[in-house]
């Protein structure tokens, strides 16, 4: 006597009837053999998930940041401070952004006009 079989949608092994289930990702019935190797894949992707996390510190730094890398990253903190915006408006004028006062101004780059900020008096930075 021969047992009927059943093609799986996922795989596509001839099953018994009685070994397919009703996947709720998949929405489809599939044999055991699907669910199980689905289950797994989301075990490893969890895991993977899990070191990704584990591997950054808690202040969101990346993993091996020790105190060279501070040291680093405040010299680049002070000398981005210290750098001045310029936007040009045209050939001979820009806008500048005092770094003392943060104080947005035009300055007139063939007369060197102003010299000092209008607001807190601090000389103009030089530029290119």
């Amino acid at each position: 006597m021969e047992t009927v079989r059943v093609k799986c949608r996922q795989c596509g092994k001839q099953v018994r009837p009685d070994e397919l289930v009703l996947d709720h990702v998949l929405k489809k019935m599939v044999c055991h053999y699907c669910v199980a190797d689905r289950e797994q894949r989301e075990q490893v992707h969890k895991e993977v998930n899990a070191q990704k996390v584990v591997v950054k510190a808690k202040d969101g730094k990346p993993a091996g940041w020790d105190r060279e890398d501070e040291m680093i990253e405040k010299a680049w903190r002070q000398k981005k401070d210290g750098m001045v915006t310029v936007k040009w408006l045209s050939e001979d004028k820009c806008k500048y952004v005092c770094p003392k006062c943060c104080y947005e101004f035009t300055i007139n780059t063939e007369k060197n006009i102003p010299a000092h900020c209008p607001y807190c008096g601090a000389d103009i930075a030089k530029f290119q």
